[in-house]
């Protein structure tokens, strides 16, 4: 079953109308019709079954038949603090983070960092693009945030039950072991 990511707003009533982009991509590339049936997402852990009722390429008309709390989103919080990469790797390790199933991804900055965070507007809209579509992807319904860049000396980890900082030297603990000792915790910053 096709499925789309709505603004939770969109969802107060019986009935959505997707519009735009979203009215286009369901009429003419998917060239679905009244009748078929679609999963609506409120990118936060609800989604609905719903039936296109009237359908053209400037909008999709849809009742819903059912809503449910989605299965496939982990039960454990992990927030990825992730230092800057060069070049475009950052969109790749977002994109597998959420299909491994990261809660949320903070863009860090380290004193050896050579991106600096000056000006990326536009890569947080990106990559919050990137983390919607790979949450598509994987069947997720929530769309783990991107949040704005952060220096590491800044951070704020008070709110985490658990703490974990990759090491290269270590050669006696494994990130599986470590993870298996966290019993438990349910909010972890790594």
């Amino acid at each position: 079953m096709r499925r789309f990511f709505l603004e939770k707003t969109a969802f107060e009533g019986e009935t959505v109308v997707l519009t735009g982009d979203e009215a286009r991509h369901v009429f003419t590339v998917l060239r679905m019709r009244p009748g078929d049936e679609v999963l609506l997402i409120n990118g936060e852990g609800v989604e609905c079954v719903a039936r296109i009722g009237s359908a053209s390429n400037e909008a999709v008309s849809l009742s819903i038949l059912e809503s449910r709390i989605c299965s496939a989103d982990p039960f454990v919080c992990v927030t990825l603090f992730q230092c800057l990469p060069k070049q475009g790797k950052m969109e790749v390790i977002i994109q597998k983070c959420v299909e491994l199933g990261v809660f949320a991804i903070v863009p860090t900055v380290s004193k050896r960092c050579v991106v600096k965070p000056e000006g990326m507007d536009k890569k947080l809209v990106r990559w919050n693009k990137v983390s919607q579509e790979a949450a598509k992807q994987c069947g997720r319904a929530n769309v783990p945030k991107v949040t704005e860049a952060l220096y590491l000396d800044k951070a704020d980890f008070s709110g985490y039950d658990t703490v974990m900082a990759a090491y290269e030297n270590e050669s006696e603990r494994t990130l599986k072991s470590a993870l298996r000792s966290l019993q438990g915790s349910k909010n972890i910053a790594i």
